[in-house]
């Protein structure tokens, strides 16, 4: 049997050897701090990166891995917060026809956007949507009619006005 004890930062402090690198602020592209770590870090979030001097709340945005770089965009309505549409793989629908319009949910507690679907081959949607925030690849975003989940899928790229968005590089 095994217990998990510690929170996944403990995990990840103790068993992943993390480089510190620059903070960098993606509008002005100057450093504001040092991170402890890439891998601590997952895109959208605003909390625990320790850096002060401002009143607007900061945000994930971006990594470049072979810089060892962590850039954030300070406040909630950012530009480089917001995407339109995302695709989705390994797609799972549990009805038989093949909705258009939905909604959908990228995040477990998070609201639900209206979206639109365009169905692509080798089990892939493009989900379109409005300027919604923080859409990360890797997370899953699962789709309703109405109450009902009718599927959903993971998430493999994320774009904006049809191009795609880095968000490591």
């Amino acid at each position: 049997v095994c217990f998990i004890t510690s929170s996944f930062k403990e995990y990840i402090d103790e068993n992943v050897s993390c480089n510190k690198g620059n903070i960098i602020d993606i509008n002005t592209k100057k450093i504001i701090g040092k991170h402890n770590g890439l891998t601590k870090y997952t895109i959208g979030q605003r909390r625990g990166l320790d850096i002060g001097g401002t009143t607007d709340r900061m945000f994930v945005v971006g990594k470049n891995i072979e810089e060892n770089v962590l850039y954030v965009a300070l406040g909630n309505d950012n530009d480089y917060l917001k995407s339109d549409s995302c695709i989705i793989e390994n797609v799972n629908l549990n009805i038989n026809d093949k909705p258009t319009n939905c909604t959908a949910k990228f995040r477990y507690r998070g609201l639900e956007y209206p979206v639109t679907l365009e169905y692509l081959n080798d089990n892939k949607i493009k989900v379109i949507y409005d300027n919604v925030k923080a859409i990360t690849p890797g997370q899953t975003c699962v789709l309703y009619q109405g109450n009902q989940c009718i599927g959903g899928g993971t998430i493999k790229t994320v774009c904006k006005h049809d191009e795609k968005i880095w968000y490591i590089l």
